[in-house]
């Protein structure tokens, strides 16, 4: 008996390619835009996904081994987001510094915070992400 056979898994076909496409083009949309993705987040869209194809979802087949499948069959990988930088709109910087400035000098210094540093994360965005290695 051929070795090679008993320790291969069975490859399975995609069952709708058309929404796997089409998820996968939108993944890689919201990573140009830098908009963070979770599991739970990409399995909703892929239900919103099938009713729009009116494929007949069924909630189990996108269960935690679909995304699972999905993510490997696209190179996505869960990946940690970093400082702000990236979503910073530095020209809005540029206009309002001075106006901030401004407004700083009627107070005292040890009055002024930065909030960065202050440990409210209230309805913090996530810091992880799923994204094309």
């Amino acid at each position: 008996m051929d070795s090679t056979k008993l320790t291969s898994k069975r490859q399975r076909a995609v069952k709708h390619l058309e929404l796997d496409n089409v998820l996968a083009n939108w993944v890689l949309q919201c990573q140009a835009r830098r908009v963070a993705l979770s599991g739970d987040l990409i399995k909703e869209k892929t239900r919103q996904f099938a009713r729009q194809l009116e494929l007949g979802e069924r909630t189990s087949e996108f269960s935690n081994g679909w995304f699972a499948k999905f993510n490997i069959r696209h190179g996505f990988k869960a990946q940690k987001s970093y400082g702000e930088s990236g979503s910073a709109d530095l020209d809005a910087i540029d206009r309002n510094m001075p106006k901030i400035k401004e407004k700083l000098q009627s107070y005292s210094l040890q009055d002024i915070y930065n909030m960065d540093e202050t440990g409210l994360f209230y309805r913090m965005a996530p810091d992880r992400t799923i994204a094309r290695r």
